[in-house]
C-alpha cells in the first residue's frame, strides 16, 4: 500500500514537473515577499520606536536639567535666607544694646534732671558763698570744680 501511495506519488510528479516548480516558484516569490515586508515593517516600527525613545530621553535630560536649576536656586535663595536670619539677629542684638544704653542714658538724665531741679529749686543763701564752698557743693552732687 505505501509502495503503491510512493509510486503513484513519483508518476504525478514526474508528470507535473514544470507545473510544481512554478508552484515552488511562486511560493517561494511570495514567502520573498512576505519577508521582505516583514522586514521593512519591522525597521520602520524600529525606527518609530527609537525616535520615541529619544525624545523621551530628551525629556528626561531637559526635565533633570530644569530641577538641577531648581535646586541650585533653592541653594542660592538658602544662602541669602540664612544671611538674612544671621543680620537679622545681628540688628536685634545690636538693637537690645541701643535699648539698654537708652535705658542708661534715661537713668542718667533722671538723675541730672532732679539734681537740676534740685539746684534750681534750692534757696540762694543770703549771705555771699565763697568758690571754694561752691566747687565742695558741686563735688558732692558728682560734678568736678574748674
Amino acid at each position: 500500500m505505501l509502495s503503491d501511495f510512493l509510486t503513484h506519488l513519483k508518476d504525478y510528479i514526474h508528470n507535473n514537473r514544470r507545473r510544481l516548480a512554478k508552484i515552488l516558484f511562486y511560493l517561494a516569490l511570495i514567502v520573498g515577499a512576505a519577508l521582505l515586508l516583514y522586514g521593512i515593517v519591522d525597521e520602520y516600527q524600529k525606527a518609530k520606536y527609537e525616535k520615541r525613545v529619544n525624545a523621551l530621553e530628551e525629556q528626561f535630560q531637559t526635565a533633570e536639567a530644569k530641577a538641577h536649576a531648581h535646586e541650585q536656586a533653592a541653594d542660592a535663595l538658602k544662602t541669602a535666607l540664612d544671611l538674612k536670619q544671621s543680620e537679622l539677629q545681628f540688628l536685634e542684638a545690636r538693637a537690645a544694646a541701643a535699648e539698654k544704653r537708652v535705658q542708661q542714658t534715661r537713668t542718667v538724665y533722671v538723675q541730672a534732671k532732679e539734681n537740676y531741679d534740685e539746684i534750681r529749686n534750692a534757696p540762694l543763701p543770703s549771705t555771699p558763698v565763697s568758690c571754694a564752698d561752691l566747687c565742695k557743693q558741686l563735688s558732692e552732687l558728682g560734678y568736678k570744680c574748674q
